[in-house]
């Protein structure tokens, strides 16, 4: 089996995982919502249910469930524009169901195979170049891990910021992946390499990757130190294309893509 064959197979075996996932967690949301609607209003557990949908709004797709995705993408919006400190009036509320009842359908249905690696990505045989990734959805962090290792790179990855923190004073990687949601706030992410900037210097390229896509957030990325800004659901040749451009070895700037 050759490198190419490999990955792919690693590829199928990850959306198939998640799918499983994605059934139990679209669960969880469903009983979450109800528990919320039925009792007293709570606030800081509707923020937890949001964090679940944010995180699945960066993942679905990328794991071939583009309609429940879709959706999900939906239904995360409408959740950032309810008032999350008093319980939706009757209309929110029915259109926040359809969406759960449309998204617990689609998670039922089998999701598109994942698209195959791109032949025109060369595999190098080389792992120079270490990349850390830092992002606290490990279905996110998993999926960018596989295509960047299927393209000869190193990887870490770290769920938090504080674990991220602790292995840059052991070893710094060429370059960094930052999410920018995490617990600690809406920004966190870019608080946190605002501070590397502060401690470090600017020396280590930093690419963002996040769901959010507003012009305020993409610019205050910028501003800390980022070289590059990338959505989620990540798209392959994109994130090859961002990371090749910006990662610091000679040898990676010599891969073809």
């Amino acid at each position: 089996m050759n490198q190419t064959s490999h990955h792919q197979g690693e590829f199928s075996r990850m959306s198939q995982d998640y799918s499983v996932r994605l059934r139990k967690t679209v669960s969880e949301i469903n009983h979450a919502w109800q528990t919320l609607c039925s009792d007293e209003w709570q606030e800081s557990a509707f923020s937890d249910l949001h964090t679940i949908v944010h995180k699945l709004a960066g993942t679905a797709k990328s794991f071939g469930f583009d309609e429940a995705g879709q959706r999900i993408i939906k239904l995360d919006k409408r959740f950032r524009e309810i008032d999350k400190s008093a319980m939706p009036d009757d209309a929110e509320k029915q259109q926040i169901e359809l969406l759960l009842a449309e998204i617990t359908q689609l998670a039922d249905e089998p999701g598109r195979a994942m698209a195959p690696l791109q032949s025109s990505i060369s595999i190098p045989s080389y792992t120079s170049d270490l990349i850390y990734i830092v992002d606290d959805d490990d279905d996110a962090s998993r999926y960018t891990r596989a295509i960047l290792e299927a393209a000869g790179y190193s990887t870490k990855a770290f769920s938090s910021l504080t674990e991220f923190h602790l292995a840059l004073e052991k070893k710094r990687p060429d370059l960094i992946i930052m999410d920018i949601v995490f617990p600690e706030g809406t920004f966190a992410g870019i608080e946190a390499i605002n501070q590397l900037g502060a401690e470090l210097g600017n020396n280590i390229p930093i690419i963002f990757n996040s769901f959010r896509s507003d012009v305020q957030t993409r610019v205050r990325a910028l501003r800390a130190g980022g070289c590059a800004y990338i959505t989620k659901p990540v798209d392959p040749e994109t994130l090859l294309s961002a990371v090749d451009s910006n990662a610091r070895t000679e040898q990676t700037r010599k891969r073809v893509v």
